[in-house]
């Protein structure tokens, strides 16, 4: 089981996996299950390159709207993420009383993501805005460089 949760699939990488019974509690730490479904979270970190089909720099998404983006990965992989009304986001740079939202996801902002994937698609748990990566901090880039 464990070589399965190891392995990544479309340049995702699994990084918890949550299972789910339906049936009752049988005592103390014992369970009987008559259904048990497994789903590998996942998680991708990048450039956002495009908002809702738009990839004009500043482009960013609605507050109270669902709706898609579009992100440069690990490996160039470019990565089709879905945030749906239950979605949520971080962002350091939103001060209270303010919520960060998907209003803060714009092209060109640099993202976390973790979620469930399904036919190639990434439906957000959560976003996490990232403040802004510069070849200069030593990190590496979208190459796989780091800064000599």
């Amino acid at each position: 089981m464990l070589s399965k949760i190891r392995g990544s699939h479309l340049g995702f990488v699994p990084v918890a996996v949550v299972v789910i019974l339906a049936g009752s509690v049988a005592g103390a730490g014992a369970a009987s299950a008559g259904r048990i479904a497994m789903r590998h979270h996942h998680g991708n970190q990048g450039i956002v390159t495009s908002v809702n089909g738009v990839a004009t720099a500043g482009t960013c998404g609605t507050a109270t709207a669902t709706g898609n983006f579009t992100l440069v990965g690990m490996r160039r992989a470019i990565v089709t993420v879905d945030v749906t009304p239950t979605t949520t986001f971080t962002d350091p740079a939103v001060v209270s009383p303010s919520l960060p939202s998907f209003a803060d996801v714009c092209v060109g902002s640099y993202v976390k993501t973790l979620g469930t994937v399904a036919s190639g698609v990434l439906t957000a748990a959560s976003v996490a805005i990232l403040p802004p990566r510069h070849l200069s901090d030593g990190h590496r880039n979208l190459r796989g460089r780091g800064q000599d």
